[in-house]
Protein backbone atom coordinates (compact mmCIF):
# COMPACT_ATOMS: atom_id res chain seq x y z
CA UNK A 1 0.00 0.00 0.00
CA UNK A 2 1.15 3.36 -0.53
CA UNK A 3 0.24 6.89 0.46
CA UNK A 4 2.29 8.62 -1.59
CA UNK A 5 1.54 10.73 -5.25
CA UNK A 6 3.61 8.15 -7.32
CA UNK A 7 1.22 5.69 -8.49
CA UNK A 8 1.37 2.44 -9.39
CA UNK A 9 4.63 3.41 -11.44
CA UNK A 10 6.66 4.07 -8.19
CA UNK A 11 9.92 2.23 -8.80
CA UNK A 12 9.47 2.73 -12.75
CA UNK A 13 8.24 -0.14 -14.08
CA UNK A 14 7.04 0.08 -17.58
CA UNK A 15 8.72 3.71 -17.77
CA UNK A 16 11.53 4.23 -20.40
CA UNK A 17 14.59 4.07 -18.72
CA UNK A 18 15.95 7.67 -19.83
CA UNK A 19 13.29 9.48 -18.19
CA UNK A 20 13.65 7.56 -15.12
CA UNK A 21 17.19 8.07 -14.89
CA UNK A 22 16.75 11.94 -15.48
CA UNK A 23 13.87 12.54 -13.41
CA UNK A 24 13.33 9.59 -10.74
CA UNK A 25 14.35 10.83 -7.43
CA UNK A 26 15.38 8.10 -4.98
CA UNK A 27 13.87 7.95 -1.63
CA UNK A 28 16.67 8.69 0.39
CA UNK A 29 17.59 11.70 -1.38
CA UNK A 30 14.02 12.66 -1.01
CA UNK A 31 14.15 11.76 2.72
CA UNK A 32 17.79 14.02 3.21
CA UNK A 33 16.04 17.37 1.41
CA UNK A 34 13.22 16.76 3.55
CA UNK A 35 15.23 17.16 6.73
CA UNK A 36 17.82 20.12 4.16
CA UNK A 37 14.90 22.19 3.65
CA UNK A 38 13.37 22.05 7.20
CA UNK A 39 15.98 23.22 9.21
CA UNK A 40 16.66 25.78 6.96
CA UNK A 41 12.77 26.82 7.13
CA UNK A 42 13.51 26.77 10.47
CA UNK A 43 16.59 29.08 11.06
CA UNK A 44 14.61 31.23 8.28
CA UNK A 45 11.75 31.25 10.95
CA UNK A 46 13.51 31.92 13.83
CA UNK A 47 15.87 34.80 12.22
CA UNK A 48 12.77 36.67 11.29
CA UNK A 49 10.73 35.95 14.63
CA UNK A 50 13.75 38.07 16.28
CA UNK A 51 12.29 40.92 14.43
CA UNK A 52 8.79 40.34 14.60
CA UNK A 53 7.47 43.26 15.99
CA UNK A 54 9.71 45.63 13.59
CA UNK A 55 9.10 43.68 10.26
CA UNK A 56 5.29 42.26 10.67
CA UNK A 57 3.50 44.14 13.14
CA UNK A 58 1.49 47.30 12.99
CA UNK A 59 4.47 48.95 15.24
CA UNK A 60 6.88 48.06 12.49
CA UNK A 61 8.35 49.64 9.56
CA UNK A 62 5.24 48.68 7.54
CA UNK A 63 2.15 48.60 9.05
CA UNK A 64 -1.32 47.29 7.19
CA UNK A 65 -2.55 50.38 6.45
CA UNK A 66 0.83 51.14 4.13
CA UNK A 67 1.33 47.49 3.08
CA UNK A 68 -2.51 47.96 1.25
CA UNK A 69 -2.02 51.24 0.13
CA UNK A 70 1.56 50.54 -1.85
CA UNK A 71 1.97 46.45 -2.70
CA UNK A 72 -1.21 45.22 -2.61
CA UNK A 73 -1.45 45.99 -6.28
CA UNK A 74 -3.76 42.66 -7.17
CA UNK A 75 -6.62 41.55 -6.35
CA UNK A 76 -5.26 37.74 -6.09
CA UNK A 77 -2.88 39.02 -3.42
CA UNK A 78 -3.37 37.01 -0.14
CA UNK A 79 -1.54 36.95 3.74
CA UNK A 80 -3.02 35.22 6.49
CA UNK A 81 0.12 37.62 8.56
CA UNK A 82 -2.16 40.35 7.09
CA UNK A 83 -5.28 39.62 8.89
CA UNK A 84 -3.46 40.72 12.03
CA UNK A 85 -1.48 43.60 13.19
CA UNK A 86 -0.59 42.54 16.91
CA UNK A 87 2.59 40.87 18.03
CA UNK A 88 0.30 37.95 19.64
CA UNK A 89 -1.17 37.08 16.63
CA UNK A 90 2.17 37.27 14.65
CA UNK A 91 4.01 35.20 17.56
CA UNK A 92 0.62 32.79 17.27
CA UNK A 93 1.66 32.31 13.56
CA UNK A 94 5.29 32.07 14.46
CA UNK A 95 4.56 29.47 16.37
CA UNK A 96 2.55 27.38 13.96
CA UNK A 97 5.41 27.90 11.38
CA UNK A 98 8.10 26.32 13.76
CA UNK A 99 6.05 23.65 14.72
CA UNK A 100 5.29 23.17 10.51
CA UNK A 101 9.17 23.13 10.24
CA UNK A 102 9.54 20.87 13.05
CA UNK A 103 7.55 18.00 12.19
CA UNK A 104 9.06 18.08 8.28
CA UNK A 105 12.39 17.73 9.73
CA UNK A 106 10.87 14.48 11.74
CA UNK A 107 9.08 13.83 8.89
CA UNK A 108 5.85 13.38 11.08
CA UNK A 109 2.48 13.38 9.05
CA UNK A 110 5.14 14.95 6.36
CA UNK A 111 2.39 15.90 3.64
CA UNK A 112 0.25 17.99 6.62
CA UNK A 113 3.58 19.88 7.87
CA UNK A 114 4.95 20.62 3.96
CA UNK A 115 1.34 21.86 3.15
CA UNK A 116 1.11 24.13 5.98
CA UNK A 117 5.15 25.32 6.34
CA UNK A 118 4.56 26.62 2.10
CA UNK A 119 0.97 28.23 3.53
CA UNK A 120 2.66 30.04 6.41
CA UNK A 121 5.67 30.66 4.27
CA UNK A 122 3.85 32.65 1.22
CA UNK A 123 1.47 34.46 3.98
CA UNK A 124 5.06 35.74 5.61
CA UNK A 125 6.79 37.14 2.44
CA UNK A 126 3.44 38.66 1.49
CA UNK A 127 3.04 40.55 4.42
CA UNK A 128 6.72 43.02 3.80
CA UNK A 129 7.44 42.52 0.39
CA UNK A 130 10.34 44.65 1.26
CA UNK A 131 12.22 42.04 2.88
CA UNK A 132 12.26 39.62 -0.12
CA UNK A 133 15.15 38.22 -1.79
CA UNK A 134 15.94 35.21 -4.09
CA UNK A 135 16.49 32.73 -1.49
CA UNK A 136 12.74 33.61 -0.55
CA UNK A 137 11.37 32.65 -3.97
CA UNK A 138 13.71 29.38 -4.20
CA UNK A 139 12.46 27.95 -0.99
CA UNK A 140 9.02 28.69 -1.66
CA UNK A 141 9.20 27.19 -4.74
CA UNK A 142 10.71 24.00 -3.41
CA UNK A 143 8.12 23.56 -0.36
CA UNK A 144 5.36 23.87 -2.99
CA UNK A 145 6.81 20.79 -5.64
CA UNK A 146 7.11 19.25 -2.20
CA UNK A 147 3.63 18.84 -1.07
CA UNK A 148 3.07 16.64 -4.33
CA UNK A 149 6.01 14.10 -3.17
CA UNK A 150 6.38 11.58 -0.68
CA UNK A 151 9.17 13.14 1.18
CA UNK A 152 8.26 11.28 4.79
CA UNK A 153 8.31 7.74 2.89
CA UNK A 154 12.18 7.47 4.61
CA UNK A 155 13.85 8.19 7.37
CA UNK A 156 11.09 9.57 9.22
CA UNK A 157 8.52 9.49 11.96
CA UNK A 158 5.53 8.45 9.69
CA UNK A 159 7.54 5.39 8.21
CA UNK A 160 7.97 3.64 12.00
CA UNK A 161 4.44 4.74 12.24
CA UNK A 162 3.53 1.98 9.23
CA UNK A 163 1.60 5.07 7.84
CA UNK A 164 3.61 4.88 4.46
CA UNK A 165 4.76 1.65 2.91
CA UNK A 166 7.70 -0.67 3.95
CA UNK A 167 10.76 -1.83 1.98
CA UNK A 168 13.65 -1.12 0.85
CA UNK A 169 14.34 2.03 -0.77
CA UNK A 170 12.68 3.34 -4.24
CA UNK A 171 12.78 5.61 -6.75
CA UNK A 172 10.13 7.99 -7.19
CA UNK A 173 9.18 9.49 -10.69
CA UNK A 174 6.21 11.81 -11.43
CA UNK A 175 4.96 15.00 -13.10
CA UNK A 176 6.33 16.92 -9.46
CA UNK A 177 9.82 15.25 -9.45
CA UNK A 178 10.63 16.62 -12.96
CA UNK A 179 8.99 19.76 -11.77
CA UNK A 180 11.35 20.02 -8.41
CA UNK A 181 14.17 19.40 -10.17
CA UNK A 182 13.44 21.58 -13.50
CA UNK A 183 13.11 24.80 -10.48
CA UNK A 184 16.65 23.86 -9.58
CA UNK A 185 17.77 23.87 -13.35
CA UNK A 186 15.54 27.04 -13.99
CA UNK A 187 17.35 29.13 -11.05
CA UNK A 188 21.16 28.35 -12.50
CA UNK A 189 19.24 29.14 -16.10
CA UNK A 190 17.79 31.87 -15.70
CA UNK A 191 20.42 33.34 -13.69
CA UNK A 192 22.92 33.11 -16.00
CA UNK A 193 20.22 34.67 -18.76
CA UNK A 194 20.32 37.97 -17.15
CA UNK A 195 23.92 38.40 -17.23
CA UNK A 196 24.36 38.40 -20.73
CA UNK A 197 24.76 42.01 -20.47
CA UNK A 198 27.44 44.56 -21.18
CA UNK A 199 28.37 44.38 -17.31
CA UNK A 200 29.09 40.73 -17.30
CA UNK A 201 30.56 40.36 -20.91
CA UNK A 202 32.94 43.55 -19.85
CA UNK A 203 34.41 41.65 -17.17
CA UNK A 204 32.77 44.34 -14.65
CA UNK A 205 30.09 41.88 -12.89
CA UNK A 206 32.08 40.27 -10.21
CA UNK A 207 34.20 43.03 -9.35
CA UNK A 208 30.61 45.05 -8.75
CA UNK A 209 29.05 42.33 -6.54
CA UNK A 210 31.79 41.74 -4.81
CA UNK A 211 32.28 45.58 -3.45
CA UNK A 212 28.36 46.04 -2.63
CA UNK A 213 29.43 46.90 0.89
CA UNK A 214 26.17 45.72 2.76
CA UNK A 215 26.33 41.93 1.36
CA UNK A 216 30.42 41.94 1.13
CA UNK A 217 32.20 40.02 3.88
CA UNK A 218 35.93 40.38 4.62
CA UNK A 219 37.17 37.69 1.68
CA UNK A 220 35.07 39.95 -0.93
CA UNK A 221 37.19 42.67 -0.08
CA UNK A 222 40.45 40.68 0.05
CA UNK A 223 39.97 39.66 -3.25
CA UNK A 224 39.22 43.30 -4.93
CA UNK A 225 43.06 43.88 -4.89
CA UNK A 226 43.04 41.93 -8.18
CA UNK A 227 40.61 43.32 -10.53
CA UNK A 228 42.38 41.45 -13.52
CA UNK A 229 41.76 38.06 -11.73
CA UNK A 230 37.94 38.98 -11.20
CA UNK A 231 37.48 40.91 -14.53
CA UNK A 232 38.36 37.00 -16.15
CA UNK A 233 35.87 35.25 -13.57
CA UNK A 234 33.53 37.53 -14.07
CA UNK A 235 33.43 36.11 -18.23
CA UNK A 236 33.16 32.44 -16.92
CA UNK A 237 30.73 33.09 -13.94
CA UNK A 238 27.40 32.87 -16.65
CA UNK A 239 28.89 30.31 -18.85
CA UNK A 240 29.15 28.23 -15.84
CA UNK A 241 25.74 29.09 -14.68
CA UNK A 242 24.60 28.40 -18.35
CA UNK A 243 26.65 24.79 -19.05
CA UNK A 244 27.28 22.71 -15.86
CA UNK A 245 23.37 22.97 -15.01
CA UNK A 246 22.81 21.06 -18.41
CA UNK A 247 25.25 17.91 -16.70
CA UNK A 248 22.55 17.32 -14.68
CA UNK A 249 20.81 15.64 -16.94
CA UNK A 250 22.76 14.21 -19.28
CA UNK A 251 21.18 11.26 -20.50
CA UNK A 252 24.38 8.90 -21.03
CA UNK A 253 26.88 8.17 -18.09
CA UNK A 254 24.19 10.18 -16.12
CA UNK A 255 25.49 8.80 -12.80
CA UNK A 256 29.17 10.27 -13.22
CA UNK A 257 27.66 13.54 -15.61
CA UNK A 258 25.35 14.62 -12.50
CA UNK A 259 28.31 13.16 -9.64
CA UNK A 260 30.65 16.05 -11.25
CA UNK A 261 27.79 18.45 -11.75
CA UNK A 262 26.74 18.41 -8.24
CA UNK A 263 29.81 18.53 -6.99
CA UNK A 264 30.88 21.82 -9.40
CA UNK A 265 27.29 23.66 -7.92
CA UNK A 266 28.20 23.38 -4.32
CA UNK A 267 31.10 24.50 -4.34
CA UNK A 268 29.39 27.36 -6.20
CA UNK A 269 27.13 27.71 -3.76
CA UNK A 270 29.82 27.51 -0.61
CA UNK A 271 32.04 30.27 -2.58
CA UNK A 272 29.09 32.63 -2.62
CA UNK A 273 28.91 31.93 1.17
CA UNK A 274 32.33 32.94 1.50
CA UNK A 275 32.29 36.21 -0.01
CA UNK A 276 28.78 37.51 0.54
CA UNK A 277 26.03 37.40 3.48
CA UNK A 278 22.95 35.79 1.54
CA UNK A 279 21.69 34.47 4.32
CA UNK A 280 19.80 31.50 3.96
CA UNK A 281 20.32 31.40 0.24
CA UNK A 282 23.12 29.34 -0.35
CA UNK A 283 21.66 26.35 1.85
CA UNK A 284 18.69 26.27 0.41
CA UNK A 285 20.39 25.80 -2.93
CA UNK A 286 22.59 23.04 -1.32
CA UNK A 287 19.49 21.45 0.04
CA UNK A 288 17.97 21.44 -3.45
CA UNK A 289 20.64 19.77 -5.04
CA UNK A 290 20.53 16.84 -2.06
CA UNK A 291 17.32 15.77 -4.45
CA UNK A 292 19.58 14.69 -7.60
CA UNK A 293 22.05 12.48 -5.44
CA UNK A 294 21.66 9.08 -7.28
CA UNK A 295 20.93 5.66 -5.69
CA UNK A 296 24.69 4.47 -6.83
CA UNK A 297 25.68 6.84 -3.52
CA UNK A 298 23.20 5.84 -0.97
CA UNK A 299 24.33 2.23 -2.10
CA UNK A 300 27.80 2.95 -1.95
CA UNK A 301 27.56 4.58 1.35
CA UNK A 302 25.34 2.30 3.06
CA UNK A 303 27.39 -0.84 2.48
CA UNK A 304 28.96 -0.81 6.01
CA UNK A 305 25.09 -1.59 7.41
CA UNK A 306 25.09 -4.83 5.41
CA UNK A 307 24.47 -7.77 6.83
CA UNK A 308 27.57 -9.06 8.73
CA UNK A 309 28.25 -5.85 9.48
CA UNK A 310 29.10 -4.69 13.35
CA UNK A 311 27.16 -2.50 13.18
CA UNK A 312 23.86 -3.78 11.98
CA UNK A 313 23.04 -5.85 15.26
CA UNK A 314 22.93 -2.22 16.74
CA UNK A 315 21.25 -0.54 13.75
CA UNK A 316 18.58 -2.89 14.31
CA UNK A 317 17.53 -2.77 17.72
CA UNK A 318 17.43 1.13 17.35
CA UNK A 319 14.77 0.94 14.86
CA UNK A 320 12.59 -1.66 16.02
CA UNK A 321 12.80 0.12 19.61
CA UNK A 322 11.74 3.38 17.85
CA UNK A 323 9.32 1.78 15.96
CA UNK A 324 7.58 0.04 19.11
CA UNK A 325 7.19 3.84 20.65
CA UNK A 326 5.65 5.32 17.31
CA UNK A 327 3.94 2.46 16.59
CA UNK A 328 1.52 2.55 19.61
CA UNK A 329 -0.10 5.90 17.24
CA UNK A 330 0.18 4.14 14.10
CA UNK A 331 -3.12 4.12 11.79
CA UNK A 332 -3.63 1.57 9.13
CA UNK A 333 -2.64 2.66 5.74
CA UNK A 334 -4.60 4.37 3.46
CA UNK A 335 -5.92 3.10 0.43
CA UNK A 336 -3.61 3.82 -2.74
CA UNK A 337 -4.37 6.66 -5.06
CA UNK A 338 -7.49 5.72 -7.79
CA UNK A 339 -6.30 5.30 -11.38
CA UNK A 340 -8.32 8.80 -11.86
CA UNK A 341 -7.31 10.67 -9.17
CA UNK A 342 -3.44 10.06 -9.95
CA UNK A 343 -4.18 11.21 -13.10
CA UNK A 344 -5.41 14.41 -12.27
CA UNK A 345 -2.95 15.29 -9.92
CA UNK A 346 -0.40 14.78 -12.50
CA UNK A 347 -2.01 17.14 -15.08
CA UNK A 348 -2.64 19.69 -12.69
CA UNK A 349 0.83 19.44 -11.52
CA UNK A 350 1.99 19.49 -15.41
CA UNK A 351 -0.40 22.46 -15.93
CA UNK A 352 1.65 24.31 -12.45
CA UNK A 353 4.74 23.70 -13.72
CA UNK A 354 4.58 24.65 -17.51
CA UNK A 355 2.76 27.89 -15.65
CA UNK A 356 5.83 28.38 -13.77
CA UNK A 357 8.15 27.58 -17.00
CA UNK A 358 6.29 30.47 -18.70
CA UNK A 359 6.83 32.87 -15.85
CA UNK A 360 10.36 32.14 -16.06
CA UNK A 361 10.81 33.10 -19.52
CA UNK A 362 8.55 36.47 -19.69
CA UNK A 363 10.59 38.00 -16.99
CA UNK A 364 13.05 37.83 -19.48
CA UNK A 365 10.93 40.45 -21.57
CA UNK A 366 10.04 42.40 -18.27
CA UNK A 367 12.45 45.61 -19.17
CA UNK A 368 11.17 45.31 -23.20
CA UNK A 369 7.52 45.74 -22.01
CA UNK A 370 8.15 48.72 -19.56
CA UNK A 371 9.38 50.54 -21.82
CA UNK A 372 6.68 49.80 -24.80
CA UNK A 373 4.06 50.69 -21.73
CA UNK A 374 5.97 53.96 -20.63
CA UNK A 375 6.18 51.78 -16.80
CA UNK A 376 8.58 54.28 -15.57
CA UNK A 377 8.20 52.49 -11.99
CA UNK A 378 10.38 49.55 -13.45
CA UNK A 379 13.52 51.24 -14.16
CA UNK A 380 15.97 52.74 -12.05
CA UNK A 381 15.85 56.81 -11.13
CA UNK A 382 17.56 58.94 -8.93
CA UNK A 383 18.19 58.89 -5.38
CA UNK A 384 14.73 58.74 -3.10
CA UNK A 385 12.66 58.38 -6.94
CA UNK A 386 12.29 54.87 -7.33
CA UNK A 387 9.17 53.13 -6.45
CA UNK A 388 8.97 49.63 -4.52
CA UNK A 389 9.65 47.11 -7.35
CA UNK A 390 9.62 43.85 -6.55
CA UNK A 391 5.87 43.47 -6.12
CA UNK A 392 5.47 45.70 -9.06
CA UNK A 393 7.34 43.38 -11.31
CA UNK A 394 5.37 40.27 -10.32
CA UNK A 395 2.29 42.41 -10.61
CA UNK A 396 3.51 43.55 -14.62
CA UNK A 397 4.45 39.63 -15.16
CA UNK A 398 0.54 39.18 -13.79
CA UNK A 399 -0.65 41.22 -16.53
CA UNK A 400 1.63 40.14 -19.24
CA UNK A 401 0.08 36.87 -18.54
CA UNK A 402 -3.89 38.32 -18.75
CA UNK A 403 -6.40 36.01 -18.05
CA UNK A 404 -4.67 33.39 -16.69
CA UNK A 405 -2.31 36.30 -14.44
CA UNK A 406 -4.34 35.22 -11.41
CA UNK A 407 -3.05 31.70 -11.18
CA UNK A 408 0.62 32.93 -10.03
CA UNK A 409 -0.93 34.73 -7.78
CA UNK A 410 -2.64 32.57 -5.90
CA UNK A 411 -0.51 29.39 -5.94
CA UNK A 412 2.52 32.32 -5.34
CA UNK A 413 4.57 30.83 -8.29
CA UNK A 414 6.29 34.23 -9.38
CA UNK A 415 9.88 34.01 -9.24
CA UNK A 416 12.67 36.01 -10.75
CA UNK A 417 15.97 35.20 -11.01
CA UNK A 418 18.32 38.44 -11.78
CA UNK A 419 20.64 37.97 -8.59
CA UNK A 420 23.60 40.19 -9.20
CA UNK A 421 22.17 40.88 -12.68
CA UNK A 422 23.97 44.52 -12.79
CA UNK A 423 26.82 43.21 -10.65
CA UNK A 424 24.98 43.79 -7.36
CA UNK A 425 25.10 47.70 -8.64
CA UNK A 426 28.27 50.31 -8.66
CA UNK A 427 26.84 51.37 -5.28
CA UNK A 428 29.05 51.05 -2.23
CA UNK A 429 27.77 52.90 0.64
CA UNK A 430 26.41 52.19 4.31
CA UNK A 431 24.08 54.15 6.55
CA UNK A 432 24.76 55.78 9.63
CA UNK A 433 21.82 56.82 12.26
CA UNK A 434 22.75 58.99 15.07
CA UNK A 435 21.08 59.28 18.01
CA UNK A 436 21.23 62.32 20.76
CA UNK A 437 20.61 61.52 24.46
CA UNK A 438 18.92 63.49 26.46
CA UNK A 439 22.00 64.87 27.80
CA UNK A 440 23.05 66.11 24.18
CA UNK A 441 25.57 63.01 23.80
CA UNK A 442 25.69 61.97 20.46
CA UNK A 443 25.77 57.89 19.73
CA UNK A 444 25.71 55.56 16.64
CA UNK A 445 23.17 53.16 17.29
CA UNK A 446 23.87 51.02 14.20
CA UNK A 447 27.42 50.49 16.12
CA UNK A 448 25.61 49.73 19.45
CA UNK A 449 26.01 53.02 20.97
CA UNK A 450 29.22 54.02 20.59
CA UNK A 451 29.87 57.91 20.87
CA UNK A 452 29.69 59.60 17.65
CA UNK A 453 32.44 61.26 16.42
CA UNK A 454 31.10 63.56 14.16
CA UNK A 455 32.78 62.16 10.88
CA UNK A 456 29.75 60.99 8.48
CA UNK A 457 32.15 59.66 5.87
CA UNK A 458 34.50 57.55 8.17
CA UNK A 459 33.65 53.96 6.82
CA UNK A 460 33.25 51.14 9.25
CA UNK A 461 34.73 47.92 8.23
CA UNK A 462 33.03 46.00 7.52
CA UNK A 463 29.61 47.67 6.65
CA UNK A 464 28.40 44.00 6.32
CA UNK A 465 28.80 43.82 10.07
CA UNK A 466 26.28 46.98 10.77
CA UNK A 467 22.98 45.26 10.03
CA UNK A 468 21.83 42.45 12.23
CA UNK A 469 20.89 39.90 9.75
CA UNK A 470 20.26 39.83 6.46
CA UNK A 471 16.69 40.75 6.07
CA UNK A 472 17.55 43.95 7.78
CA UNK A 473 19.95 44.48 5.18
CA UNK A 474 17.90 43.73 2.34
CA UNK A 475 15.04 46.55 3.94
CA UNK A 476 17.83 49.06 4.34
CA UNK A 477 18.62 48.42 0.45
CA UNK A 478 15.17 48.61 -0.44
CA UNK A 479 14.42 51.69 1.30
CA UNK A 480 17.37 53.70 -0.98
CA UNK A 481 14.80 53.67 -3.86
CA UNK A 482 11.64 54.15 -1.86
CA UNK A 483 11.25 57.06 -0.17
CA UNK A 484 7.73 57.20 0.87
CA UNK A 485 8.52 54.00 3.09
CA UNK A 486 11.06 55.66 5.06
CA UNK A 487 8.61 57.14 7.27
CA UNK A 488 8.11 54.32 9.31
CA UNK A 489 11.57 53.45 10.43
CA UNK A 490 12.61 56.77 12.71
CA UNK A 491 9.62 55.24 15.17
CA UNK A 492 10.72 51.74 14.90
CA UNK A 493 14.51 52.32 15.77
CA UNK A 494 13.46 55.50 18.44
CA UNK A 495 11.01 52.96 20.50
CA UNK A 496 13.21 49.73 20.13
CA UNK A 497 16.32 51.94 21.29
CA UNK A 498 14.66 53.38 24.60
CA UNK A 499 13.12 49.96 25.43
CA UNK A 500 16.23 48.11 25.58
CA UNK A 501 18.52 50.57 26.97
CA UNK A 502 16.11 52.78 30.11
CA UNK A 503 19.13 54.46 31.52
CA UNK A 504 20.17 55.87 28.24
CA UNK A 505 17.01 57.28 26.02
CA UNK A 506 17.54 59.24 22.76
CA UNK A 507 15.66 62.16 22.14
CA UNK A 508 16.31 63.16 18.36
CA UNK A 509 17.88 60.66 15.36
CA UNK A 510 19.49 61.57 12.20
CA UNK A 511 19.59 58.47 9.65
CA UNK A 512 21.91 58.73 6.52
CA UNK A 513 22.83 57.11 3.98
CA UNK A 514 26.40 57.69 2.76
CA UNK A 515 27.41 56.94 -1.23
CA UNK A 516 30.90 56.02 -2.05
CA UNK A 517 31.51 58.00 -5.09
CA UNK A 518 33.82 56.90 -7.94
CA UNK A 519 36.95 58.91 -8.29
CA UNK A 520 36.95 61.41 -10.98
CA UNK A 521 40.74 60.73 -11.24
CA UNK A 522 41.59 56.99 -11.38
CA UNK A 523 44.89 57.66 -9.27
CA UNK A 524 43.33 59.24 -6.19
CA UNK A 525 43.91 57.36 -3.20
CA UNK A 526 40.96 59.37 -1.25
CA UNK A 527 37.62 58.13 -2.15
CA UNK A 528 34.27 60.55 -2.19
CA UNK A 529 31.13 60.42 -0.55
CA UNK A 530 27.94 62.30 -0.89
CA UNK A 531 25.51 62.12 1.71
CA UNK A 532 21.48 61.62 1.59
CA UNK A 533 19.87 62.72 4.84
CA UNK A 534 16.78 60.18 5.38
CA UNK A 535 15.41 61.74 8.33
CA UNK A 536 16.23 64.23 11.47
CA UNK A 537 13.86 65.02 13.82
CA UNK A 538 12.40 63.39 17.06
CA UNK A 539 12.96 59.81 17.99
CA UNK A 540 9.56 58.88 18.36
CA UNK A 541 8.92 59.81 14.33
CA UNK A 542 6.78 61.55 12.75
CA UNK A 543 4.69 58.73 10.90
CA UNK A 544 0.82 58.38 12.19
CA UNK A 545 -0.03 55.35 13.04
CA UNK A 546 -2.94 53.05 12.13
Amino acid sequence: MQNSLSGPQKHDHGMGGVLSRLFAIDERSLALFRICIGLVLLVDLLTRGSDIQQHYSDLGVLPREALWQLFLLSEWHWSLHALTGSVAGQTILFACAVACAVALILGYRTRLAVVLSWLLLTSLHARNPMLQYGADHLLRMLLFWSMFLPLGCYWSIDRLRGVVAKGGPGRHLSMASVAILIQMFMLYFFSSLFKRNEIWQNGEGLYLALSTDMFSKPLAHHFLEYPQFLEQASLVVPWFQFLIPILLFVPWATLWFRALAILLLAGFHVAIELFLATGVFQYVGLSGLMLFLPSGFWDRLTTGLKPGNTLQPIASAARARLSAVFHRDARPEPEPWGRWTYGLVQVLVLGLFIYALAWNITTLKINDYARKNSVSWMSEGPEGNFVPRLMHLDYAVERMFGSIGWIGRIAKLHQHWAMFQRGGGSISGWHVIVGTLSNGQEISLLEGGVPFDGVINRKPYPVVALYPNVRWRVYYRYLRFASSLREFLPGVIGRDWNHQHPEHQITKLRISFILELEPDVPSASTPEYREFLWYEGPASGLETRP
